[in-house]
């Protein structure tokens, strides 16, 4: 698929009841499709990697979420009439326990035009 590859990562330390986030903007009126996305947390379902579409914006749609560890061969398509040029995709480790855990998160995007 010809466009442009973008790819978020993160693997920290989060501290306790904290989240830690990177996004990125794609530009106006591309085409936005997640293909790969990948999670590690180590409490269950009291941390959480997440993929956010409107990231920080109102509403934020949570387009999935991984409670322990998985790996995703996902396909997911933002659509280019909802790519604004400020609207974000977040990916976020979200840790609801008292100690700090170890966690990671990967996605990939590919961005291109859409059809003419």
């Amino acid at each position: 698929m010809a466009g442009t590859y973008q790819e978020l990562h993160l693997s920290e330390e989060v501290s306790a009841t904290s989240e830690t986030c990177q996004s990125f903007v794609p530009a106006s009126g591309k085409d936005v499709f997640i293909h790969f996305f990948a999670g590690e947390s180590e409490a269950g379902d009291d941390t959480s990697v997440r993929l956010v579409w409107n990231f920080e914006g109102s509403p934020e749609e949570c387009v999935w979420t991984i409670d322990g560890s998985a790996t995703m061969p996902f396909k997911y398509k933002i659509d280019s009439t909802d790519v604004d040029g400020i609207k974000k995709l977040g990916l976020c480790l979200t840790n609801n326990t008292n100690a700090a855990h170890f966690m990671s998160g990967h996605v990939d995007i590919w961005v291109k035009d859409p059809p003419s």
